[in-house]
């Protein structure tokens, strides 16, 4: 988590992106929401 989160702050402060930019660049390299999603499925409690 910590390197898209600096890559996001680094497309900010280098670049000027927006967060939305920033955001969109990240995602495209990489896959946050997959990761997320796949993350969210696998320590669901499951009663």
């Amino acid at each position: 988590i910590v390197i898209p989160e600096n890559h996001m702050l680094l497309q900010a402060m280098l670049f000027g992106k927006s967060y939305e930019d920033a955001f969109a660049h990240t995602e495209s390299i990489f896959h946050m929401q997959e990761k997320k999603q796949k993350l969210q499925e696998h320590f669901a409690k499951k009663d």
